[in-house]
């Protein structure tokens, strides 16, 4: 799918002048839901921008955000491990860049970063900038079929992170020191905590508090969704009460797991699924607690929006989740990554007197940490910088 004005742009090269930037990410939905700002932001300071994206259906949601998007799907999903789709699709990046000119190339997400990488890697004058959220699956699943994915992805990252005209975004500061340690050469590697959020939008609200817990994002095992039914279900033992919800779209490229999700749901009465939602904010301030129990993330967004309308999170000690909160001031962190623990925590935190107090440390620390605009204005220092 190319977008039409895309077609009608042809401007010469010339790296002294050209302001041309192109993304390369997994798919058109994470680009606005995590990069739209800084999209928007770099097009208003004169870039001129074009993104690359994998086949993934467009959400009907986002549809009205297309007209400011300058983008081209290729056929590549956010998970693809077809060797040949892999191969095709840097074949025609390569020719989109040869086309295109950029003078840089921002990559997001492992797919984005594998593709967008080693396509640049034949381009040296055109300065690569790998973003690096969360390593996802890759580094979670621990099938031989998986690791021998990983193997590969690896090597293919030592090589374009090793690109003379380089640099690198890290949300947190474990994989800040990984990408130091694979580096032979000195490079511009910055720390950014998270994609920002919009302070503006997500505030605290004077509304019922419908739900106990809330879990907010995709719904797949590396996401923790079995985890948090069975600590849900954990909890719910010890207080009957207990309501939850979950906000998400089902994974439907798993169908295992989409009918065990469903026959959860259909038993579990006391856990409410409303499926994928962008009013996000309302279900934050409709409940008393995020729960995320994640296995590894780059800086979870979901976290910080909940932070920013007050709302704590409780979460496993894990990478990315254990840089998000700070025990007692915006949540609470499970050391153990075993559903009875998280749903012991559910319990002990739900239970607390302070859970007032604690929604005010949360906003506190959500705006001296995690707002939009340091966030963009820190990717913007590393632009000049280049």
């Amino acid at each position: 799918m190319i977008n039409k004005k895309h077609t009608e742009t042809n401007i010469a090269f010339n790296f002294e002048k050209n302001k041309k930037v192109m993304f390369v990410v997994g798919n058109i939905n994470f680009l606005i839901s995590h990069r739209l700002e800084l999209y928007q932001k770099l097009e208003e300071i004169g870039n001129e921008m074009i993104v690359v994206c994998g086949n993934k259906k467009i959400k009907k949601e986002y549809i009205h955000k297309l007209k400011e998007i300058n983008f081209i799907q290729l056929d590549f999903s956010s998970s693809e491990k077809n060797p040949i789709k892999i191969i095709s699709s840097l074949i025609k990046i390569i020719k989109i860049i040869k086309k295109n000119k950029p003078c840089k190339i921002h990559t997001v997400s492992p797919i984005g970063n594998l593709l967008g990488g080693v396509s640049s890697i034949f381009f040296k004058k055109i300065h690569l900038i790998t973003a690096i959220s969360g390593r996802g699956t890759l580094y979670i699943d621990q099938k031989l079929k998986t690791k021998l994915l990983k193997s590969i992805f690896s090597f293919c990252e030592y090589i374009y992170l090793n690109k003379r005209n380089s640099s690198t975004i890290t949300q947190n500061s474990f994989d800040y020191a990984d990408v130091k340690r694979k580096q032979f050469f000195l490079k511009k590697n910055t720390l950014i905590m998270g994609s920002g959020v919009n302070l503006l939008k997500f505030i605290p609200k004077k509304t019922q508090k419908i739900y106990d817990f809330c879990f907010v994002g995709r719904l797949t095992m590396e996401k923790g969704i079995v985890d948090f039914i069975e600590a849900a279900s954990f909890a719910q033992k010890e207080n009957n009460d207990l309501k939850f919800v979950v906000i998400g779209e089902m994974p439907l490229e798993d169908l295992r797991l989409c009918h065990y999700l469903e026959s959860q749901f259909a038993a579990k009465t006391f856990i409410n699924f409303v499926g994928f939602k962008t009013n996000l904010s309302d279900y934050y301030n409709k409940s008393k607690i995020l729960c995320l129990p994640s296995k590894r993330e780059g800086m979870p967004r979901v976290i910080l929006e909940a932070s920013s309308c007050g709302i704590p999170s409780i979460a496993y000690n894990v990478i990315g989740c254990n840089e998000a909160i700070v025990n007692g001031v915006n949540g609470f962190l499970v050391n153990e990554v075993h559903p009875n623990d998280l749903g012991k925590k559910m319990v002990e935190v739900i239970n607390r007197d302070d859970l007032s107090k604690l929604g005010k440390t949360s906003r506190t620390h959500a705006e001296k940490k995690f707002s939009i605009e340091s966030v963009i204005s820190s990717h913007l220092k590393l632009y000049e910088s280049i």
